[in-house]
C-alpha cells in the first residue's frame, strides 16, 4: 500500500485523511481535515517509493531493504528540515506550515489546503499561453514570495510553473521547498552534501553542474524568468547550452515570443535567463518595471524604483533589469499606453480564434476552478450584459441583448452589434459606454481608461434612477475596483437592485456574492437559490457556472451535468468541453465514448484544439481496440481521424499532450500512416515537454531502436525523468 487511505486518522484523531492530493517518489501529499478547528489542510507524508512499504493493517511505515536504512533516516531529516524552513517564512504568497510531526514511522508536516490549480495544470487545461496582465499580476506575486525566501537567507532552487498555485481567489502560493537550501552564513553558499535536484529549462548552468559555491538569488531569478517565458508562450524554456547557441542579441532563436508580447517583457525574461549568472539581476531589488498599480492584488511594492516623472496615480516595480531604464520618461510613456491597470479582463484578452467577438461571448475557459468565475466571472459577464441598455428604445436593445449573448456570433453579427453599441454610447448611456472602453483595452488602453472614467458619472445617475443595466455596471465598477475603489458592500448592494429587476448575470453575481461572502453574510442556500434563478434565463454562460455551482457547491452531480448539456446544446465551448470530459472519463455521467465524441466535437467546431486533441485520442483507442467494462467503445476505429484531429490542434497551439498522442498514433497504426520516425520526433518533442509518460515512452524507443538508433544510456536517461516527473511504473 503506497498511500493512505480515506479516513485514516493521525494524531489521536486530530487530522483525517480525506483524499490523495499527489504522489511523488518521495512523498505523498494528501486533501485533510483538521478535526479540532474544522478545516481543510493539505498533509504532507515523507515515503519513499521503492525503498519503503506499508504496513495495510497498521499503516506503519518501514524500510523493505536494511541497506536503506541510513538513507532512509537522512531523507526523512531532510523532510523535516523543509517543514521548518516553511515554517519561518511569515508571506502571504507561500504556503504555511502548522504542525509537524513523526506517526507510523514516517514524518508528517501540515499545511494550507490551497483550492485552485498550479499554473503548469492551468497550461495544460487552456492550452494556450496566458495574457500578460495576468503573467505580470502573478509576477509581482512571485516577486514578493522570493524576497521573503532570500531575505530569509534560503534559496527555492525548484521555481517552476508546477511548484507555483492559485488558489481560489486568484492569489499566488508558492509551494514545494523540496529542493530548497539554506545560506552557509561562513562560506557563503549553499548548505548541503547531497546533489540537488532541478528541472530541465528552469535550473540555470551552476544548478546543472551542481556548482552550490555559485549559488545565490540569481539562481531563483533564472528560474523565475524561465516560468515567466513558460507562461507566455505555454512552450518549454531552453536550456541554458541553447541560450548561448543563439547569437542574436535578444536570443530571439532560443527565447521565441508570440507577437503579442511586450518588448518589456522580453527584455526581462532575457536579462533574467543570462546564462552568465553576473549577467542576471543579483536581487530581487534589482529587478523593476514601470506600471501602474495593481489596485486588489497587493498594496506593498517589491522596490522603491520609481522615474521622477510618475504620474500621481504612482508607479509599482514589476520588471526590466535597472540599468535599461535610460530614459524614465520614455519608458513611463511607453508602458502606460500597454500596461494600463486592466488586469480583471485577464481571461477576456485570448480566445482559440483570437477574435474580437470573444469579448462579447460566454464566460471563456473556467473549467471546475471556482476562482474565475468569483475573481473574474462578474466583469466578464458585464461584457455581454451592458449591451443591453434601453436607453429609451427597449425594442431595439433588447433584440441586441439576444444577439449579444449568442456564443456563436459570425465575425460580420459582432461588427453590427459593435456599430450599435457606438451609436448608444454617443447618446451618453453610461453603460454602453463603459463597455465600449474594454474594446479598446488592446488597441489605446489610455482610451480605456478615458471611457471608463467617463461612464463612471453616468452609471452613478442611472443606477439611482432604477436603471437596471447601470446597476449591475456599477455594482462591477466596485467588485473590481474599476476607476472607484473597490468596495465589495457595494458591489453586493448594487447587484441586488439590479438582480430584484430581474436582470440574470446581477442575479448570478449576486449569488457569487453570498457563496463568497463578499459584501454580504455567507450564505451558501441563498446562493445556490439566485444561482437557479439566473438560469431560468437560459443564457449558455449563466448555465454552464450554475453546473459548476452545483457540483462544487451544492453538491447534485445530476443537476450540475444537466446544466452542463443545456448549457453545450446552447453552444457553450466550455460546456461543450465539460460534458465530453464527463462522459469520457465517466466523472459525472456514466462513461460512453460516442457521446464523448459527440461533444467533443461541438466545441471543436469552435476551433477547440484541446476538444480536437480528446477527439483524436478517442479514435486511437478505439483504433487500439481499447475497451471499458469489457465492451468496445462504440466509435469507428480510424486512425486517420485521430492523426487528422491531433494535427489541428497543433495547427492552432502548441500543446505536448498533442505531440505525445500523434506520436502514439504514427507508432500504433498498420496501414501506410505508420511512421516510426514521425513517431519518435513527436514523442520527443512531448518529452522535451516534461511530458511523464512521453518521456517514459522515449525510454522504450531509445531501448528498442523505434525510430532512432538504439541508445541504453538515452534510454535509461529518460527513464529516470520519468520517474522524477512522477511517472508510476507498473
Amino acid at each position: 500500500m503506497l498511500h493512505l487511505q480515506p479516513n485514516t486518522t493521525l494524531q489521536g484523531g486530530k487530522y483525517r485523511i480525506e483524499r490523495v492530493l499527489g504522489q511523488g517518489g518521495f512523498g505523498n501529499t494528501y486533501v485533510g481535515y483538521n478535526t479540532e478547528f474544522e478545516e481543510t489542510v493539505a498533509i504532507k507524508e515523507f515515503f519513499m517509493k521503492g525503498v519503503t512499504e506499508r504496513d495495510e493493517t497498521t499503516c506503519v511505515v518501514s524500510v523493505s531493504n536494511a541497506d536503506n536504512v541510513q538513507q532512509f533516516e537522512e531523507q526523512r531529516e531532510k523532510f523535516k528540515k523543509e517543514a521548518l524552513r516553511i515554517r519561518k517564512l511569515d508571506n502571504p504568497h507561500i504556503v504555511k506550515v502548522h504542525d509537524l510531526f513523526e506517526e507510523n514511522g514516517t514524518a508528517y508536516y501540515v499545511m494550507d489546503f490551497v483550492e485552485g490549480e498550479n499554473l503548469s495544470q492551468r497550461l495544460k487545461r487552456t492550452g494556450k499561453p496566458m495574457a500578460e496582465r495576468k503573467v505580470r499580476e502573478i509576477f509581482l506575486q512571485l516577486l514578493e514570495a522570493l524576497k521573503a525566501v532570500h531575505d530569509a537567507g534560503m534559496w527555492h532552487l525548484d521555481i517552476k510553473p508546477a511548484n507555483i498555485m492559485l488558489n481560489k481567489n486568484g492569489n499566488v502560493k508558492l509551494i514545494d521547498f523540496g529542493a530548497s537550501k539554506q545560506l552557509n552564513a561562513q562560506k557563503g553558499g549553499a548548505t548541503t552534501s547531497t546533489a540537488i535536484s532541478y528541472t530541465n529549462g528552469y535550473a540555470p548552468r551552476e544548478q546543472m553542474e551542481q556548482n552550490y559555491d555559485k549559488f545565490g538569488p540569481w539562481t531563483d531569478i533564472y528560474a523565475l524568468g524561465a516560468t515567466l517565458y513558460s507562461l507566455l508562450t505555454n512552450k518549454r524554456p531552453p536550456m541554458p547550452s541553447d541560450i548561448d547557441d543563439d547569437i542574436s542579441e535578444d536570443k530571439h532563436n532560443a527565447l521565441p515570443f508570440s507577437a503579442t508580447t511586450s518588448n518589456e517583457m522580453k527584455q526581462l525574461v532575457v536579462q533574467m535567463m543570462q546564462t552568465n549568472r553576473m549577467k542576471r539581476p543579483q536581487s530581487i531589488n534589482e529587478i523593476v518595471i514601470s506600471g501602474k498599480t495593481h489596485k486588489h492584488t497587493h498594496k506593498k511594492q517589491i522596490a522603491e524604483h520609481k522615474s521622477e516623472d510618475a504620474d500621481e496615480m504612482g508607479e509599482e516595480t514589476i520588471i526590466i533589469p535597472k540599468e535599461d531604464i535610460a530614459n524614465p520618461q520614455e519608458k513611463k510613456e511607453e508602458t502606460t499606453k500597454q500596461e494600463a491597470d486592466l488586469s480583471y479582463l485577464d481571461d477576456m484578452e485570448e480566445t482559440w480564434k483570437d477574435k474580437l467577438w470573444s469579448y462579447l461571448t460566454d464566460l471563456k475557459h473556467i473549467g471546475l476552478i471556482f476562482a474565475v468565475i468569483c475573481g473574474l466571472g462578474i466583469v466578464r459577464q458585464f461584457v455581454v450584459t451592458c449591451l443591453s441598455g434601453t436607453y429609451n428604445a427597449k425594442k431595439e436593445y433588447s433584440k441586441l441583448l439576444e444577439d449579444s449573448r449568442n456564443p456563436d456570433l459570425s465575425e460580420e453579427e459582432t461588427k453590427i452589434i459593435f456599430n450599435q453599441l457606438e451609436s448608444l454610447a454617443e447618446k451618453e448611456y453610461g453603460p454602453a459606454i463603459y463597455m465600449l472602453g474594454s474594446f479598446f483595452i488592446d488597441k489605446d488602453s489610455l482610451k480605456a481608461m478615458e471611457l471608463f472614467d467617463q461612464s463612471l458619472p453616468l452609471l452613478s445617475k442611472e443606477a439611482v434612477d432604477g436603471d437596471l443595466y447601470a446597476q449591475y455596471a456599477l455594482g462591477c465598477c466596485y467588485y473590481s475596483g474599476i476607476v472607484v475603489s473597490q468596495n465589495f458592500k457595494e458591489a453586493y448592494q448594487w447587484f441586488n437592485k439590479s438582480a430584484q429587476q430581474g436582470l440574470p448575470e446581477a442575479m448570478q453575481s449576486l449569488a457569487l456574492c453570498y457563496i463568497r461572502g463578499d459584501g454580504v453574510q455567507a450564505d451558501y442556500e441563498e446562493g445556490i437559490k439566485w444561482q437557479y434563478k439566473a438560469a431560468e434565463s437560459n443564457v449558455p454562460s449563466i448555465l454552464y457556472t450554475t453546473g459548476v455551482i452545483c457540483e462544487q457547491f451544492a453538491g447534485d452531480s445530476i443537476k450540475a451535468l444537466n446544466y452542463y448539456k443545456k448549457a453545450a446544446e446552447l453552444g457553450n465551448e466550455e460546456a461543450c468541453l465539460h460534458v465530453g470530459a464527463d462522459y469520457k472519463d465517466g466523472i459525472l455521467a456514466k462513461q460512453d465514448y460516442a457521446k464523448a465524441l459527440e461533444y467533443y466535437t461541438k466545441a471543436a467546431e469552435k476551433g477547440n484544439p484541446i476538444a480536437y486533441i480528446n477527439i483524436g485520442t478517442i479514435y486511437l483507442l478505439s483504433y487500439c481496440n481499447y475497451t471499458y467494462d469489457g465492451k468496445d467503445l462504440g466509435v469507428e476505429k480510424d486512425i486517420k481521424k485521430a492523426i487528422h484531429n491531433i494535427e489541428s490542434a497543433l495547427n492552432i497551439v502548441e500543446n505536448v499532450d498533442a505531440h505525445y498522442w500523434l506520436g502514439l498514433c504514427y507508432w500504433y497504426a498498420k496501414d501506410e500512416n505508420k511512421d516510426d520516425t514521425k513517431a519518435f520526433n513527436h514523442i520527443k518533442i512531448a518529452a522535451e515537454g516534461n511530458h511523464p509518460a512521453a518521456q517514459m515512452q522515449l525510454y522504450f524507443f531509445y531501448c528498442h531502436g523505434i525510430g532512432v538508433e538504439p541508445n541504453q544510456k538515452l534510454a535509461q536517461m529518460w527513464r529516470k525523468r520519468a520517474i522524477e516527473n512522477g511517472y508510476e511504473e507498473e
